[in-house]
Protein backbone atom coordinates (compact mmCIF):
# COMPACT_ATOMS: atom_id res chain seq x y z
CA UNK A 1 0.00 0.00 0.00
CA UNK A 2 1.96 3.19 1.47
CA UNK A 3 5.44 2.65 1.91
CA UNK A 4 7.01 5.33 4.03
CA UNK A 5 10.88 6.16 2.71
CA UNK A 6 13.63 6.65 6.06
CA UNK A 7 14.90 9.86 5.67
CA UNK A 8 15.72 10.53 9.18
CA UNK A 9 17.56 13.48 10.50
CA UNK A 10 20.61 12.21 13.45
CA UNK A 11 21.31 14.07 16.30
CA UNK A 12 25.32 13.20 16.19
CA UNK A 13 26.05 15.43 19.43
CA UNK A 14 27.09 12.76 21.58
CA UNK A 15 26.05 13.62 25.50
CA UNK A 16 29.41 13.13 27.84
CA UNK A 17 28.00 9.64 28.59
CA UNK A 18 26.84 8.45 24.81
CA UNK A 19 29.14 6.06 22.25
CA UNK A 20 28.72 8.62 19.86
CA UNK A 21 26.81 6.74 17.62
CA UNK A 22 23.83 8.78 15.76
CA UNK A 23 20.42 8.27 16.96
CA UNK A 24 17.82 8.32 14.08
CA UNK A 25 15.19 11.24 14.76
CA UNK A 26 11.29 10.63 13.55
CA UNK A 27 10.08 14.04 11.98
CA UNK A 28 6.72 14.94 12.79
CA UNK A 29 5.58 14.44 9.27
CA UNK A 30 6.94 11.00 9.28
CA UNK A 31 5.00 10.34 12.31
CA UNK A 32 1.62 11.66 10.77
CA UNK A 33 2.58 9.46 7.60
CA UNK A 34 2.71 6.11 9.86
CA UNK A 35 -0.52 6.71 11.35
CA UNK A 36 -1.98 7.14 8.19
CA UNK A 37 -0.46 4.34 6.94
CA UNK A 38 -1.91 1.97 9.91
CA UNK A 39 -5.29 3.63 9.53
CA UNK A 40 -5.63 3.07 5.94
CA UNK A 41 -4.17 -0.65 6.09
CA UNK A 42 -6.78 -1.41 9.37
CA UNK A 43 -9.39 0.38 7.31
CA UNK A 44 -8.90 -1.56 4.06
CA UNK A 45 -8.09 -4.87 6.19
CA UNK A 46 -12.40 -4.69 6.85
CA UNK A 47 -13.48 -4.07 3.56
CA UNK A 48 -15.08 -6.97 1.94
CA UNK A 49 -13.59 -7.67 -1.38
CA UNK A 50 -10.26 -5.11 -1.09
CA UNK A 51 -7.62 -8.04 -0.40
CA UNK A 52 -9.04 -10.36 -3.27
CA UNK A 53 -7.45 -10.91 -6.23
CA UNK A 54 -8.50 -8.91 -9.41
CA UNK A 55 -8.20 -8.76 -12.68
CA UNK A 56 -4.39 -7.46 -14.34
CA UNK A 57 -6.32 -5.46 -16.94
CA UNK A 58 -8.77 -3.22 -15.39
CA UNK A 59 -9.61 -1.51 -18.96
CA UNK A 60 -11.32 -5.68 -19.66
CA UNK A 61 -13.71 -4.55 -16.81
CA UNK A 62 -16.63 -3.06 -18.86
CA UNK A 63 -19.42 -2.20 -17.21
CA UNK A 64 -22.37 -4.86 -18.25
CA UNK A 65 -25.53 -2.43 -17.44
CA UNK A 66 -25.69 0.80 -16.00
CA UNK A 67 -26.95 1.04 -12.44
CA UNK A 68 -30.66 1.76 -12.46
CA UNK A 69 -30.83 -1.13 -15.18
CA UNK A 70 -29.44 -3.10 -12.65
CA UNK A 71 -31.73 -2.06 -10.12
CA UNK A 72 -34.66 -2.46 -11.81
CA UNK A 73 -33.82 -5.73 -12.66
CA UNK A 74 -33.56 -6.85 -9.27
CA UNK A 75 -36.77 -5.54 -8.31
CA UNK A 76 -37.96 -7.55 -11.29
CA UNK A 77 -36.70 -10.81 -9.84
CA UNK A 78 -37.56 -9.50 -6.52
CA UNK A 79 -41.21 -9.34 -7.58
CA UNK A 80 -41.41 -12.69 -9.63
CA UNK A 81 -41.11 -16.19 -8.37
CA UNK A 82 -41.04 -17.33 -11.45
CA UNK A 83 -37.73 -15.36 -12.21
CA UNK A 84 -36.25 -15.52 -8.62
CA UNK A 85 -36.33 -19.52 -8.46
CA UNK A 86 -33.82 -19.52 -11.60
CA UNK A 87 -30.61 -17.80 -9.34
CA UNK A 88 -32.15 -17.55 -5.87
CA UNK A 89 -29.10 -15.76 -4.82
CA UNK A 90 -29.08 -12.39 -7.68
CA UNK A 91 -31.28 -10.04 -5.05
CA UNK A 92 -29.48 -10.38 -2.37
CA UNK A 93 -25.90 -9.95 -3.89
CA UNK A 94 -27.38 -7.48 -6.64
CA UNK A 95 -28.69 -5.11 -3.72
CA UNK A 96 -25.15 -6.05 -1.71
CA UNK A 97 -23.13 -4.74 -4.51
CA UNK A 98 -25.86 -1.97 -5.06
CA UNK A 99 -25.22 -0.93 -1.11
CA UNK A 100 -21.11 -1.56 -1.69
CA UNK A 101 -20.84 0.90 -4.60
CA UNK A 102 -23.22 3.47 -2.93
CA UNK A 103 -20.90 3.66 0.02
CA UNK A 104 -17.79 3.39 -1.14
CA UNK A 105 -17.66 5.55 -4.60
CA UNK A 106 -18.78 8.44 -1.84
CA UNK A 107 -15.61 7.89 0.28
CA UNK A 108 -13.44 7.72 -2.89
CA UNK A 109 -14.60 10.96 -3.38
CA UNK A 110 -13.76 11.77 -0.13
CA UNK A 111 -10.56 10.51 -0.41
CA UNK A 112 -9.96 12.31 -3.99
CA UNK A 113 -10.72 15.30 -2.25
CA UNK A 114 -7.97 14.68 0.44
CA UNK A 115 -5.17 13.65 -2.08
CA UNK A 116 -6.25 17.16 -4.18
CA UNK A 117 -6.09 19.47 -1.42
CA UNK A 118 -2.66 17.28 -0.17
CA UNK A 119 -1.16 18.03 -3.60
CA UNK A 120 -2.25 21.27 -3.82
CA UNK A 121 -0.50 21.76 -0.21
CA UNK A 122 2.14 20.30 -1.76
CA UNK A 123 2.56 22.56 -4.38
CA UNK A 124 2.48 25.46 -2.25
CA UNK A 125 4.98 24.55 0.07
CA UNK A 126 7.43 23.60 -2.74
CA UNK A 127 7.19 26.91 -4.74
CA UNK A 128 7.09 29.31 -1.14
CA UNK A 129 10.65 27.08 -0.09
CA UNK A 130 12.02 27.37 -4.32
CA UNK A 131 11.31 31.26 -4.20
CA UNK A 132 13.06 30.88 -0.99
CA UNK A 133 15.98 29.08 -2.30
CA UNK A 134 15.95 31.16 -5.11
CA UNK A 135 16.45 34.68 -3.49
CA UNK A 136 19.00 33.29 -0.99
CA UNK A 137 20.66 32.29 -4.04
CA UNK A 138 20.76 35.30 -5.52
CA UNK A 139 22.09 37.09 -2.15
CA UNK A 140 24.75 34.52 -1.98
CA UNK A 141 26.08 35.47 -4.82
CA UNK A 142 25.99 39.26 -4.30
CA UNK A 143 27.26 38.32 -0.68
CA UNK A 144 30.19 35.91 -2.49
CA UNK A 145 31.15 38.52 -5.05
CA UNK A 146 31.34 41.10 -1.96
CA UNK A 147 33.49 38.97 0.01
CA UNK A 148 35.57 36.76 -2.39
CA UNK A 149 38.39 35.55 0.37
CA UNK A 150 35.14 33.80 2.19
CA UNK A 151 36.40 30.20 0.99
CA UNK A 152 33.72 28.64 2.66
CA UNK A 153 30.72 30.36 0.94
CA UNK A 154 32.68 30.12 -2.44
CA UNK A 155 32.74 26.24 -2.13
CA UNK A 156 28.92 26.36 -1.36
CA UNK A 157 28.65 28.59 -4.46
CA UNK A 158 30.66 26.61 -6.70
CA UNK A 159 28.58 23.26 -5.15
CA UNK A 160 25.25 24.89 -5.87
CA UNK A 161 25.89 26.14 -9.29
CA UNK A 162 25.77 22.61 -10.62
CA UNK A 163 22.13 21.94 -8.84
CA UNK A 164 20.81 25.16 -9.40
CA UNK A 165 18.58 24.90 -12.45
CA UNK A 166 15.29 27.01 -12.55
CA UNK A 167 12.30 25.69 -14.55
CA UNK A 168 11.70 27.56 -17.72
CA UNK A 169 8.56 28.88 -18.28
CA UNK A 170 6.77 27.82 -21.42
CA UNK A 171 7.66 30.12 -24.61
CA UNK A 172 4.90 32.10 -25.41
CA UNK A 173 3.21 31.92 -28.84
CA UNK A 174 3.81 35.28 -31.06
CA UNK A 175 -0.10 36.29 -31.44
CA UNK A 176 -1.92 37.36 -34.17
CA UNK A 177 -2.79 40.69 -35.28
CA UNK A 178 -6.35 41.50 -34.50
CA UNK A 179 -6.81 41.71 -38.38
CA UNK A 180 -4.89 38.88 -38.78
CA UNK A 181 -7.43 36.99 -36.34
CA UNK A 182 -10.19 37.54 -38.02
CA UNK A 183 -9.20 36.43 -41.35
CA UNK A 184 -9.19 39.99 -43.20
CA UNK A 185 -6.87 42.07 -44.41
CA UNK A 186 -6.13 45.48 -43.69
CA UNK A 187 -8.41 47.65 -46.16
CA UNK A 188 -6.32 50.45 -47.79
Amino acid sequence: MFEQKATTATADTPGPDTQGTPTPTVTYYQQLALKLDKLLADFTAEIPGYNDELPPDSHKLRRQAMAPFVADMASVVEGSPALSSVEPDYVAHTRDTQQYSEVFRHMMGSLQGVVTRMDLILRAREVKAGRGANRFYAIAKRVSADNPNDTQLGAHMQRLKTTYKRPKTPAKKPSDTPAAAKGGAAAA
